[in-house]
C-alpha cells in the first residue's frame, strides 16, 4: 500500500507562492494554509528535541558501560603478565564504545533549528496598525494578505531547514543504536577468534 510519504508530490526547493491579483485571494484561506505551516515547523522543533532527548539517554548509557569496561581492564591488567584474549576484547569494545559516543555527542551539538515566529520589526508596518478609509473590511487589506503570503514562503523555509537537519541527525542515532545492539555480538566474535589464535 502506498504511504502518505510517496504520493506526495516532490518537495519544491526555493518555493514562493505566486498570486497573480493579491486582492481575489480569502484571507481566511491564507489562515488556514499558515495555520498548517505553523503545525508543520512546530513539528519539526519537537522531532529535533525528541532526538536530542534519546541521544542524551544513550550517552549516559555508553558512558555507564565506558567507565565499567575500563574499570574492569585496569583492575585485572598486568603489564608483566601473558596475553590475555579476554582483556584485549574489553580493550577493543572501550574503543568501539568510545566511538559510538562521539556519534552521540555529535547530535547533541549546537544545530542551526529555525524557529517559530518572526520578529516583530519585520512585520510591522503602519498599514496594519490604520484602517485604510478605501477598505471595508480591515482585516482583508491588501498588506495583511503579503504578509501572509511572504511568512509562508519563509515556514517553507524554515520547515524544508529543519527536516534537513533532522534527518541527518536521526541518521546518525539510528546507525549509533544498532552498532550498540551489534556491539555483544561483535564482542563475542572477537574474543572467540583471539582465543582460538593464542591458545
Amino acid at each position: 500500500m502506498e504511504s502518505e510519504e510517496d504520493s506526495r508530490p516532490e518537495i519544491q526547493i526555493n518555493w514562493k507562492p505566486i498570486v497573480a491579483d493579491v486582492s481575489k485571494v480569502s484571507i481566511e484561506d491564507l489562515k488556514f494554509i499558515f495555520a498548517q505551516a505553523e503545525k508543520r515547523l512546530d513539528d519539526s522543533i519537537k522531532n529535533f528535541d525528541i532526538t536530542t532527548t534519546k541521544s542524551t539517554s544513550f550517552i549516559t548509557l555508553s558512558s555507564t558501560l565506558l567507565t565499567a569496561l575500563t574499570a574492569y581492564f585496569f583492575i585485572n591488567h598486568d603489564p608483566r603478565g601473558t596475553f590475555d584474549p579476554k582483556l584485549c576484547t574489553v580493550s577493543v569494545t572501550c574503543l568501539y564504545l568510545f566511538a559510538i559516543l562521539t556519534r552521540f555527542v555529535w547530535i547533541i551539538l549546537p544545530k542551526s533549528i529555525e524557529p517559530i515566529g518572526t520578529y516583530p520589526q519585520d512585520l510591522y508596518n503602519d498599514n496594519v496598525l490604520y484602517e485604510d478609509p478605501k477598505t471595508a473590511d480591515n482585516s482583508a487589506k491588501p498588506y495583511i494578505k503579503e504578509i501572509y503570503l511572504t511568512e509562508l514562503q519563509s515556514y517553507d523555509r524554515r520547515i524544508q531547514h529543519n527536516e534537513t537537519v533532522n534527518q541527518n541527525r536521526q541518521n546518525v542515532f539510528n546507525q549509533s543504536v544498532w552498532l550498540i545492539c551489534a556491539m555483544p555480538v561483535i564482542a563475542t566474535i572477537l574474543y572467540s577468534l583471539l582465543s582460538v589464535c593464542f591458545s
